[in-house]
């Protein structure tokens, strides 16, 4: 769609100084190559010059600052690049990971009186976890780790392409 979009705004010349575009969401690296469209990819790249791009940052940008596994995100980068995987989102899931074992772990200092699967599934531990969750504040790989109506609240990159 991006490409149809800058091939565009190439053929109208809407692009240069007077123009600012603004991508909001995450594409690919040099997501403009794959250009099956009608505009070559030296065209598009001069429509998409100085086009600011939004994504989630891969990890927190505080790297010296340490999640609740004792880690630091770049100590999390070193550790990553061992297991060869490209996973964008990894450091995510591994904030997801810190999070449910944030709330297990206030959760079992819950009384202990549901022990029984169907009181669990009524509601009383399952609405405290909820509660939990909603509550947590805890630094993760990716940054500080909170959440605003269920949302979670995080840090993005402002990229310019050039």
């Amino acid at each position: 769609m991006a490409i149809r979009l800058f091939c565009e705004a190439y053929r109208y010349q809407l692009f240069g100084s007077r123009f600012q575009w603004i991508i909001v969401g995450y594409y690919e690296p040099e997501w403009w190559l794959n250009n099956p469209g009608p505009c070559n990819t030296s065209e598009v790249l001069t429509a998409l010059n100085g086009t600011l791009q939004t994504r989630v940052a891969r990890l927190g940008y505080h790297v010296n600052t340490r999640t609740m596994a004792d880690l630091t995100p770049d100590q999390f980068k070193f550790d990553l690049s061992m297991l060869k995987t490209s996973d964008y989102f990894v450091g995510y899931a591994f904030d997801a990971i810190l999070t449910l074992t944030s709330a297990f772990e206030q959760l079992k200092d819950c009384p202990n009186e549901f022990s029984n699967d169907s009181i669990w599934r009524q509601s009383c531990w399952r609405n405290e976890l909820i509660n939990i969750i909603k509550n947590t504040d805890i630094e993760g790989v990716t940054g500080r780790v909170h959440f605003n109506n269920g949302d979670r609240i995080g840090e993005i990159a402002i990229e310019q392409i050039l």
